[in-house]
């Protein structure tokens, strides 16, 4: 089958070079988990409109690492990431290693893996697109012709800790959610008390509001002499803030009590969702723009 073809010659990449273990060893146990058939490997399967229309059309979504209705694991293959395959074909290698990842972190954590709480599931991964930069980083660069995605993955985890490279891809800044995960832990820790969570929150806010002006609007999506990718950026890192600030902070009553009584926080959250809903639109006609960047540069590529 193409997928053992793939998978050998990732190996071939790899070898016994442990240039980074963490690549390495994420490799070593998926080899071995596939080997032994612990998990199974799938084409195309049916699994919703969504995912089934990406695994048929796209090669950066033609990869699932997933549990079906039967309870049963499997690395999902789509048809198109298999037809574009081909030895020199690095960004294959690099999804294939984001899937690698995913599949570790199920074998340490089986009872949870697949009942994450939303907001772990982009803890997880976040695990798997830095494997992706560390084997960019270690093993593919010198080596072998990386696409333009792959560049642009390795220059965002070198300079932004893969920060605009999740708003690219995810729809999610990586930046404002380690913000509020780390604070989340810091609490729990008693590091930090509910009061300087509570200020903390509305400092990031208002910083994330001062920005609301440079949003990009409809008006400039019809102006394609600019970039807007940092009207965007400010955006997601808006929308990222409201969304795990539900999942993190308004699940703790303590802290949710205090945020509602605070008048301050109110006016800031209330601009939050009317901003958040005035700028949606726009926004979303850009990252569907974006999506399309990366898989015409691979069909180019392929033709």
């Amino acid at each position: 089958m193409i997928y053992d073809k793939i998978i050998n010659n990732l190996s071939e990449i790899i070898g016994n070079h442990k240039t980074n273990e963490n690549v390495y060893n994420t490799f070593i146990f998926a080899k071995k988990a596939i080997q032994n058939k612990d998990i199974a490997l799938e084409i195309n399967p049916k699994i919703n409109s969504d995912l089934d229309n990406k695994m048929t059309n796209s090669i950066l979504g033609g990869m699932y690492f997933r549990k079906n209705k039967a309870g049963i694991v499997s690395l999902a293959f789509g048809q198109k990431y298999l037809d574009t395959y081909n030895k020199n074909s690095s960004i294959h290698y690099t999804i294939l290693m984001h899937e690698f990842k995913h599949l570790n972190d199920y074998f340490l954590n089986k009872d949870i893996f697949f009942k994450l709480h939303k907001k772990e599931i982009f803890k997880y991964e976040l695990n798997a697109i830095n494997i992706e930069a560390e084997f960019i980083k270690y093993y593919l660069t010198g080596n072998i012709n990386v696409s333009k995605c792959e560049n642009y993955i390795l220059e965002s985890y070198e300079k932004d800790n893969l920060d605009s490279w999740t708003i690219y891809n995810r729809k999610e800044s990586a930046g404002i959610y380690r913000f509020l995960i780390n604070m989340e832990l810091e609490y729990e820790q008693k590091l930090i008390s509910h009061e300087e969570i509570e200020k903390s929150l509305i400092e990031k806010a208002t910083q994330l509001l001062e920005k609301r002006d440079q949003f990009m609007n409809m008006f400039d999506i019809y102006n394609v002499k600019e970039s807007h990718f940092s009207k965007y950026g400010h955006f997601i890192r808006l929308k990222t803030y409201e969304k795990y600030l539900r999942y993190i902070f308004f699940e703790k009553i303590e802290i949710k009590k205090a945020l509602f009584e605070n008048e301050k926080f109110q006016k800031l959250y209330k601009t939050i969702e009317s901003t958040l809903l005035e700028y949606d639109h726009a926004n979303a006609i850009y990252s569907s723009a974006l999506d399309n960047y990366w898989e015409n540069d691979f069909n180019n590529k392929n033709v």
